[in-house]
């Protein structure tokens, strides 16, 4: 059987939308056990994670 239905996710720690930090965490939960997830900084490559994610080398200004 295929899971068609995705599962809730939601954002649970990140860092304040201005900061001068150059190393941010954030984390990720799912409503459904087993989840992965999978974040970009800057137009970069995707990072798979398990939900908590450190962030460091960050220069200062805006990232997306």
């Amino acid at each position: 059987m295929i899971d068609t239905n995705a599962p809730d996710t939601t954002i649970t720690s990140n860092p304040e939308q201005f900061t001068k930090l150059t190393s941010v965490t954030f984390s990720s939960v799912s409503s459904e056990s087993g989840s992965t997830f999978q974040y970009s900084i800057d137009s970069g490559a995707w990072i798979a994670t398990n939900g908590t994610n450190t962030v460091s080398g960050l220069s200062e200004g805006s990232h997306t």
